[in-house]
């Protein structure tokens, strides 16, 4: 009897604790996972916060970079304009027909813009080009192809900087700085 209940005591207690649900290999494992758990943690947080510090440097230093081209731009429109105020006022360009002389005027234009890399246009109010300095006097020229902005240049007088365009004579993106001063405005 004895005997009976020591084996119904060591079965009950083997039900009660039953086969160890973890293995030592996999207790192990999972002790040294939950340690290393929130160092993986902080190494997440840190490398984001890490992209996030240098995305806003990048876009600090992008916005400088921006500025500093605007400002560029800015200074070389600036000077355009300029220089085309300065040749509007030439002598070459009189007031009749008979003191204008285009071959002047052109060689003017033609030194205004030599080693810039730019070109300058005399254009009628029909959109025709007279000169190009890109192409000898006297070529023979197409019709501008930024009408809308040429309309703008003859209503206000006003120089006026086109969008990016493919030019009609270089056959490449061009942005235009039409400028006023030779014609007067249409409803002056």
């Amino acid at each position: 009897m004895l005997n009976d209940l020591w084996e119904k005591d060591t079965q009950l207690r083997t039900l009660q604790l039953g086969k160890p649900w973890m293995s030592i290999s996999r207790r192990l494992f999972l002790m040294a996972f939950l340690a290393c758990l929130p160092i993986a943690l902080l190494a997440t947080y840190l490398g984001i916060s890490n992209l996030r510090s240098f995305e806003q440097a990048t876009h600090g230093r992008a916005n400088e970079i921006a500025t500093v081209i605007r400002q560029t731009l800015d200074g070389e429109l600036e000077t355009a304009i300029a220089g085309m105020r300065a040749l509007a006022r030439s002598h070459s360009l009189g007031e009749s027909a008979e003191t204008k002389d285009l071959k002047d005027f052109y060689s003017e234009a033609v030194d205004l813009v030599h080693d810039r890399g730019t070109n300058i246009l005399m254009i009628e109010r029909d959109g025709s080009q007279v000169f190009n300095t890109v192409k000898p006097l006297g070529a023979i020229l197409p019709k501008t192809n930024a009408p809308d902005v040429l309309a703008r240049v003859f209503n206000t007088g006003q120089p006026v900087i086109s969008n990016v365009f493919v030019g009609a004579v270089l056959q490449k993106p061009l942005a235009r700085i039409i400028h006023g001063a030779i014609a007067a405005p249409q409803n002056a």
